[in-house]
């Protein structure tokens, strides 16, 4: 159910926080991703069609995009790919059951191609998880072009000491 506003004779919904469109061929996970991403404040947009999916991106202006990595029709990468050449702007949230090796990758491949990195949404994931990477990539400080670090290039050392940091100046929540 929408909580709807109601603004003189006019009916209006709540300000939206972006867009996030979805390319996965299983149309289980995609309901669900769509689902959890309304209930995070965003519009949201599904298809397991390639030929859809470049078309929503270029013409719907999405704020994320989310891809799953291992489909039956398009590869993942094909699609990083594709999204790069046409310059999208939209943070890339890779959705996958991988190892932590491919994911990094793929992160690496996205951050290489020029395409903002929006975070990963490890399958089988949680309503919470999809509202944590929509969270952490809608506050992100610039958003154009900006990739959000995910410590993934830092030693242990330097994340230690960043996370002490962040903690002593009460900038973690749940």
């Amino acid at each position: 159910p929408r909580d709807l506003r109601r603004t003189g004779s006019a009916v209006m919904s709540p300000p939206r926080k972006g867009r996030v469109l979805i390319i996965d061929d299983d149309h289980l996970v995609g309901a669900m991703l769509v689902a959890h991403a309304r209930a995070s404040g965003f519009d949201a947009r599904v298809t397991d069609d390639a030929n859809l999916f470049y078309s929503l991106a270029r013409e719907w202006k999405p704020t994320f995009v989310v891809v799953d990595l291992v489909m039956g029709e398009v590869d993942g990468l094909t699609v990083l790919k594709a999204l790069a050449e046409m310059h999208s702007d939209a943070a890339v949230v890779i959705a996958s059951g991988m190892g932590a090796k491919i994911l990094d990758s793929a992160r690496q491949f996205a951050s290489a191609s020029g395409l903002a990195y929006g975070g990963v949404l490890h399958k089988p994931f949680r309503r919470a998880d999809v509202a944590a990477v929509l969270a952490a990539g809608s506050h992100a400080p610039d958003r154009e072009g900006a990739v959000l670090d995910v410590f993934g290039d830092w030693d242990s050392e330097h994340f230690e000491e960043a996370l002490l940091r962040a903690v002593a100046r009460d900038e973690l929540g749940v």
